[in-house]
């Protein structure tokens, strides 16, 4: 009884966190194309070009997390937090940008 709660309650935390990592993605997606509706130049910058790669980084970051979490390998596990980090390091930088660009607008 107590394994097969186990693994229940294993499989809900990774059905869990896959839905976190999707729903983020989604959301991002959303926020970011009502932004670029709000957006009168369609120049192409250094904030449009960041944005876009955090994005696609973001869709890859998701997909791996479930394989990491099908897998179990703790190597990947572990490699897979390295990369998490990575990742939301590099989402910064748009952010940061269209912060920055608020500030001087």
């Amino acid at each position: 009884m107590i394994r097969s709660w186990m693994i229940a309650t294993a499989f809900l935390c990774a059905f869990e966190i896959q839905v976190y990592f999707f729903s983020g993605l989604l959301f991002d997606g959303i926020g970011t194309s009502f932004m670029q509706q709000l957006n009168t130049s369609r120049e192409i910058n250094l904030h449009g070009i960041t944005g876009a790669a955090a994005l696609i980084l973001m869709l890859i970051h998701a997909i791996w997390a479930a394989i990491v979490l099908w897998r179990k390998s703790e190597k990947q596990i572990q490699q897979f937090h390295k990369f998490s980090l990575m990742v939301w390091g590099l989402w910064l930088i748009p952010y940061l940008i269209g912060v920055a660009l608020s500030i001087i607008k």
